[in-house]
């Protein structure tokens, strides 16, 4: 099954599932993890991945981005028409 739950976590292990997706309506503000993307995305996020960044932006969440927020371009300028993760915090790893 591509999506688990319980009363208090989802977890999604896909990218086509919208249809599943939408019919979760989560009754309560959901805390999500934003890693659909890395450092190296180059062009913008299109259809499945574009609809989900919509979907997670509508569901007035908090939302933690890995790395980036997915849709933002890290090494030149990301067009304003490009739909990209609204992220309350972004967290990122290094090592020494």
């Amino acid at each position: 099954d591509r999506i688990k739950s319980n009363d208090q976590i989802t977890i999604i292990d896909a990218v086509d599932f919208m249809e599943d997706l939408v019919q979760l309506n989560p009754p309560f503000s959901p805390l999500i993890i934003d890693a659909i993307f890395g450092i190296g995305l180059t062009k913008p996020a299109t259809g499945s991945y574009s609809q989900l960044i919509d979907y997670i932006n509508s569901l007035n969440g908090f939302v933690i981005s890995v790395d980036v927020p997915s849709g933002l371009f890290i090494d030149t300028h990301t067009p304003l028409e490009n739909i990209t993760i609204f992220a309350h915090k972004v967290y990122t790893f290094q090592f020494p």
